[in-house]
């Protein structure tokens, strides 16, 4: 009776134990070809993670006009851009040899006006440097002749009660020519009159201003000195007057003034 039972269940079982044969043989041969798979590709597979696709830009113009720029209507938009684009050809390739020409005839243009404004800059200098030498120069004589003055006229004071006529006199002549001493280095520092040739917002602008006209009308100012004066003028702000200085009276000042209307340059004549 119980061999019975067991034959029953076995005959019962085999079709399911079978099935799990099957799917055991089919897992493992798919194991078996993703191994070899993998193996096989191995090359293409590191490649593609490791070595990915090199982009490269284009080689054309950095900047094109487009047929259809759209939007709104700009005037003189991009217009350098274009210009130096359009001065080559309709699109440029700025790697050319002829753009990288105009380039390099630019860049020494630009090196070439930055050397001669150094220069400029440098011969402005050099000239307030030797103005403000000769001004000192002129106080030092000043001062000395100020002092000289003075002690001559305590050696009056007292010359006259102790000493002679004689030595009255010596001592006169003494003052005398020290005062002419005083009077000429005075006329030498004191500006009555000049010529404006400009207003600027700041003092550079106009001592360069004052260089420059020196120079365009050598005629009439090349051996003229100049200065910059500061003028408050309120709710307008601060300005500096670029003064062509030196002159003596208004005739001296006027006359050189009218020289330069005649020339093309506007000017009036001011007492200082």
């Amino acid at each position: 009776m119980r061999h019975s039972k067991y034959a029953a269940y076995a005959k019962n079982t085999k079709p399911y134990a079978m099935f799990k044969r099957g799917a055991l043989l089919v897992a493992f041969a798919g194991f078996v070809s993703l191994i070899w798979y993998t193996t096989a590709k191995k090359d293409d597979i590191e490649s593609e993670f490791l070595e990915p696709p090199l982009v490269k830009a284009p080689q054309m113009a950095y900047k094109e006009r487009a047929e259809d720029e759209g939007g709104m209507k700009v005037p003189n938009r991009d217009k350098q851009v274009f210009d130096l684009l359009n001065a080559v050809s309709d699109k440029v390739d700025v790697n050319s040899p002829e753009a990288q020409e105009q380039i390099k005839q630019a860049e020494e243009k630009q090196k070439e006006l930055a050397a001669q404004q150094a220069k400029l800059d440098a011969e402005a200098k050099a000239l307030k440097e030797k103005q403000a030498q000769e001004k000192a120069k002129a106080v030092a004589a000043m001062e000395k002749a100020k002092a000289d003055a003075k002690k001559a006229a305590e050696l009056a004071k007292s010359a006259v009660v102790t000493e002679t006529k004689k030595t009255s006199e010596k001592v006169a002549k003494v003052v005398n020519k020290a005062e002419e001493k005083v009077k000429e280095s005075a006329k030498t520092l004191t500006v009555e009159y000049g010529i404006q040739m400009g207003s600027y917002r700041n003092a550079a602008d106009a001592e360069r201003a004052n260089d420059y006209y020196r120079k365009k009308f050598p005629d009439v100012l090349k051996n003229i000195p100049s200065t910059v004066k500061r003028v408050d003028l309120g709710a307008k702000g601060v300005y500096y007057r670029a003064y062509m200085s030196g002159y003596p009276d208004k005739a001296s000042a006027k006359a050189d003034c009218d020289k330069l209307k005649a020339l093309g340059h506007n000017c009036f004549y001011a007492k200082l």
